[in-house]
């Protein structure tokens, strides 16, 4: 039997199971746990005959990871200017109010 997905998401490891079973794709999960505890990886197996076509399927059907856009660094400085700018605001509002 070949690992075809590894995870924690319930969601993404039953539509998986479906997909590969509607191909006709005999499907293993490796569930340890026994119960459905949401922090426990579940494995994806199949046999070494599907493992191709079954990974294809979960291709498709596993998300890509989100583009990062900026570097974290960046955000970051950006964050810091943003908190910077805001605090000054407050500074000078309460010096307008009180006088």
């Amino acid at each position: 039997m070949n690992l075809v997905l590894q995870s924690t998401d319930r969601v993404l490891i039953e539509s998986v199971r479906l997909a590969l079973a509607g191909e006709g794709i005999e499907v293993v999960l490796n569930d340890e746990s026994g119960a459905a505890l949401p922090f426990v990886p579940v494995k994806v197996l199949v046999s070494s005959a599907d493992f191709e076509r079954a990974r294809e399927i979960v291709r498709d059907l596993a998300p890509t990871p989100p583009s990062a856009g900026a570097p974290p660094a960046k955000r970051r400085f950006w964050s810091v200017i943003l908190l910077a700018l805001a605090i000054l605001l407050l500074i000078l509002s309460g010096n307008i109010l009180l006088g």
